[in-house]
């Protein structure tokens, strides 16, 4: 996703050839912070993806709870009370 040790290394020559040894410490920073944001964007989707992803498991989970009491309750057969005799 990130480029590599040596990717880096190639992108830091270019930018350093293209804006001169002056601008580079500027332009390092702004990288910076662009990198932060887009970090912290991409983890905030990604945890966002991951409660969705829980949620919807929990709710299976319930759903197939239920059908199983559901079930159960069928199968189970009733005991008749003392007032019913």
């Amino acid at each position: 996703m990130f480029p590599g040790g040596g990717e880096l290394l190639l992108i830091l020559v270019v930018i350093l050839l293209l804006f001169g040894g002056r601008e580079m410490p500027k332009i390092m920073r702004n990288l910076g912070r662009w990198s932060a944001i887009a970090r912290k964007s991409f983890n905030e989707v990604k945890s966002e993806f991951n409660r969705i992803g829980i949620e919807e498991e929990l709710r299976e989970k319930t759903d197939r709870d239920k059908k199983e009491l559901e079930e159960e309750k069928k199968n189970t057969p009733q005991k008749k009370s003392d007032k019913d005799s």
